[in-house]
């Protein structure tokens, strides 16, 4: 099943969306807690809007607080996850053949990517040899 962070953030209890140009360079959203706010920078990609809010979303259900870098590394983690099922991930690693067509397939950028791979539990990755095994027993049409 594919999560939809969108509607996953509409489910939060009292939260909204506003779209501003006015966040600082570098920054693409924020959360505010004293209004229960996230805010979200104009101009972004639908895959960037849907990466970026599942990133925010995973601020909110952690709460405020943690060591800045820390909880940064934790929500990417996280965020990868939500976003890229291990079943997702085989089906397009079956065909994809570079980063981008991989991150494009999974609907999602290729930072994401890179941290759902760089934190594959020991299991995935050997779901994902097994599948690359049998992709190179199979005969070329």
């Amino acid at each position: 099943m594919v999560h939809h962070p969108w509607r996953a953030v509409r489910a939060l209890a009292d939260w909204t969306v506003h779209w501003t140009a006015e966040l600082p360079e570098g920054v693409d959203a924020a959360v505010r807690w004293a209004d229960r706010t996230i805010w979200m920078r104009h101009g972004l990609s639908q895959v960037q809007r849907r990466c970026i809010i599942e990133h925010e979303r995973q601020h909110i259900i952690r709460g405020p607080g943690g060591h800045v870098l820390y909880e940064e590394r934790s929500v990417d983690v996280a965020t990868a996850h939500a976003l890229i099922s291990l079943d997702a991930l085989v089906d397009a690693a079956r065909w994809a053949r570079s980063m981008p067509e991989l991150a494009d397939e999974l609907n999602v950028t290729e930072d994401v990517v890179h941290v759902r791979l760089r934190h594959l539990h020991p299991s995935e990755r050997a779901v994902l040899r097994r599948a690359a095994a049998e992709m190179e027993e199979e005969p070329a049409h």
